[in-house]
């Protein structure tokens, strides 16, 4: 039960910040897929945008978060989404880091920016 009421708390957490940084780029169009269990998602229209999102926090991340995009046809054209699973195990600070982590590309996004290693993808996901 304890482990329960930690995957609760971090998940409030989790929806409460990822509103706030959604309502400062509002301008991207991504949202939160309403959801009260351990499985989250954001809402990233389009295939390319979803990948590149899940591959630029893979970068930013120095490869310690590895997010997934549900992309078309396994979802409506439009409604990608990335997929997010908060685990027991998660701590407040992997929270935070995955947050600001979500921020930081979302702003590359918006810039259009590059960062290093545009040579180094996510790892390749299965088609399964």
């Amino acid at each position: 039960e304890m482990l329960r009421q930690k995957v609760k708390l971090l998940i409030k957490a989790f929806r409460h910040q990822m509103n706030s940084i959604i309502q400062r780029n509002q301008d991207l169009h991504i949202g939160v897929v309403k959801s009260s269990t351990p499985i989250q998602a954001l809402l990233v229209p389009g295939n390319g945008r979803c990948v590149q999102f899940c591959n630029l926090v893979w970068r930013l991340s120095n490869r310690t978060i590895l997010l997934y995009p549900i992309r078309s046809p396994t979802v409506p054209k439009g409604e990608e989404r990335v997929r997010i699973i908060i685990h027991a195990h998660n701590t407040e600070r992997e929270l935070k880091a995955l947050l600001s982590t979500i921020e930081s590309t979302l702003a590359i996004m918006r810039d259009g920016s590059t960062i290093d290693n545009q040579n180094d993808p996510a790892p390749r996901r299965s088609k399964l």
